[in-house]
């Protein structure tokens, strides 16, 4: 009996099928596209489908502190370049700290400043003090700052009588800035100065040489 033609062919083109399909395919390279990963703004910390990176970007969060910085002094500066210098580090330290700086003008200098000054940590500025290198006073500043406990520093600077025995002794700390007798209204910009140094070497920025 001879098959027809029409069932020959099905037959023939159903196991070429077969071993079409059973028969392993050649490997070939996948190319796949690749996307430039971009920081989304205000969070460089993760990619834009929001999941984390596996290593840290180039982008560090600055370090913030939480410690409220007061300068509080006896009567406002005179003299045209100090008032400038102390506003210009000033208007510096409020992108690390927040600052408040206070002139006080009172008959009787040390209450009004310890009335001020109630509540915060202490530190009268006096030739008498503790002198401080730079280094020193980083460290000084960190270890408060560290303290869970303190939400405010006060830095006292008096009129030209500087400070008496007993208003010392309310403070926490006293610091000199120098063993030579200085014009107040100077050590406000020196202390100012050695603040926002301390800051740039706390956040590692190239300001501060050794």
């Amino acid at each position: 009996m001879v098959r027809p033609f029409c069932s020959r062919f099905h037959d023939e083109f159903a196991s070429r099928l077969a071993v079409a399909i059973l028969a392993p395919s050649p490997s070939r390279p996948v190319r796949r596209r690749s996307a430039r990963l971009r920081s989304v703004p205000g969070h460089p910390e993760k990619k834009p489908n929001g999941r984390k990176w596996e290593s840290s970007p180039t982008f560090t969060p600055l370090e913030s502190s939480f410690v409220k910085y007061r300068l509080l002094a006896i009567g406002k500066p005179k003299l045209d370049y100090a008032a400038a210098g102390i506003q210009d580090y000033a208007k510096r330290l409020k992108h690390y700290v927040q600052l408040e700086i206070d002139y006080l003008k009172d008959r009787n200098e040390s209450e009004a400043l310890l009335s001020r000054s109630k509540g915060s940590y202490r530190i009268a500025l006096d030739e008498r003090g503790t002198q401080h290198s730079t280094a020193s006073l980083t460290k000084q500043i960190t270890q408060l700052e560290s303290r869970g406990d303190l939400k405010a520093v006060s830095f006292l600077v008096g009129g030209a009588d500087g400070h008496s025995a007993a208003f010392r002794d309310q403070c926490d700390q006293i610091w000199s800035l120098s063993s030579m007798t200085m014009q107040h209204e100077l050590a406000l910009v020196v202390l100012l100065e050695q603040i926002y140094r301390v800051f740039t070497i706390k956040r590692g920025e190239p300001y501060h040489r050794e």
